[in-house]
């Protein structure tokens, strides 16, 4: 009696495990063979696969079938650029792994540096004697001494 509890718990368990539900001993067909695939992320970005399976924003893996090509596509997060694939793919262009293996890959996403800030010049008149100065494009309408500033690469022409 306790050996067949035993093979109906395997039974059960099998079943909700994915495999078969022969008895132990039995000619049960087993499953597909099956690797996975792991990504990692450095950065910020969103993976996701073809046939469907990732779809991550930090490290995931999912299972494929022996034999499977799976595409894997990057997309950067705002503030980010995809950088390029490193481990089973390599460099930026599509990721293609076919499953043949447990495989690995890490998509990389940098941060967009900031702009410099705006680069600005002071003009500074000093005049001697009575009189006025002003300046094209406008800044500078002034007696004895004023400044203004003006954005760098302007053209700043002086009228007395």
């Amino acid at each position: 009696m306790r050996t067949g509890f035993v093979g109906l718990v395997a039974a059960v368990c099998a079943l909700a495990c994915g495999g078969s539900a022969s008895p132990p001993g039995g000619s049960g067909g087993g499953g597909a063979v099956k690797h996975t695939l792991a990504v990692g992320l450095s950065g910020s970005g969103v993976v996701t696969s073809s046939p469907a399976g990732i779809d991550c924003g930090a490290a995931c893996s999912a299972s494929f079938a022996q034999g499977a090509t799976v595409s894997l596509s990057a997309a950067a997060a705002s503030g980010f650029t995809f950088a390029g694939w490193s481990g089973a793919c390599s460099g930026q262009s599509a990721c293609t792994v076919a499953m043949s293996a447990d495989a690995s890959v890490t998509a990389t996403f940098t941060a967009i540096p900031p702009p410099p800030p705006a680069q600005s010049f002071t003009v500074t008149v000093t005049t001697a004697g009575s009189g006025s100065v002003t300046s094209t494009p406008a800044g500078l309408d002034c007696g004895n001494n004023c400044s203004a500033q003006f954005p760098a690469g302007t053209t700043v022409t002086l009228t007395a």
